[in-house]
């Protein structure tokens, strides 16, 4: 298959499954990371970066029970999880952006409300592995209206662990990885 990264990235017939395709390509997602996938990119997406997830509950995060739930990163292995890099905007505005998402739908769907930012260094996401294969890609996913956006996706499928097993393990050190976390005031 002979396509341009942002051409795949730009095509709307990849939005919900692009990591899925990148997974069972993983040298073509490693390369692709190395270069512009927007057409509104500022630049690709360097290591010592900071990205940041906006946590919704009940989505997202359990406030009765205090916890971060596995769906807070299910779209890593399809449409691709998506985050903010910290160098192209602030907490303020991703906090101000969170409200306003979880006021929009809920005109229209279940209850959300927006409950914080978690973040994580680009480099300790790059840095996962299972066995001596890299897990995840961060693509600058820029959008016209929003320069900071970005994308994580799983770029290989599991050469040891069987498919739930990769599932629990790919869950449990993105949320391991995205420590930080940032309440709005």
């Amino acid at each position: 298959m002979e396509q341009s990264a942002k051409g795949f990235f730009a095509d709307p017939a990849n939005k919900d499954t692009k990591c899925e395709w990148l997974s069972n390509h993983n040298k073509i997602a490693l390369e692709w990371e190395q270069g512009e996938v927007s057409n509104y990119s500022p630049s690709i997406v360097e290591d010592k970066e900071i990205i940041a997830r906006q946590i919704f509950s009940p989505l997202h995060f359990d406030i009765v029970n205090g916890e971060l739930l596995p769906s807070a990163f299910s779209d890593v292995e399809n449409k691709g999880l998506s985050v903010d890099r910290m160098a192209y905007t602030t907490d303020k505005t991703l906090h101000y952006n969170g409200r306003t998402m979880a006021a929009e739908a809920n005109q229209t769907r279940t209850y959300r409300e927006y409950f914080a930012l978690y973040k994580a260094k680009v480099s300790t996401i790059r840095s996962i592995l299972e066995g001596e294969i890299r897990v995840f890609a961060v693509y600058d996913t820029s959008l016209e209206n929003r320069k900071s956006h970005a994308d994580v996706c799983k770029i290989t499928t599991s050469s040891i662990l069987p498919a739930k097993s990769f599932k629990l393990f790919i869950r449990k050190r993105l949320s391991e990885a995205f420590s930080e976390i940032a309440k709005p005031q």
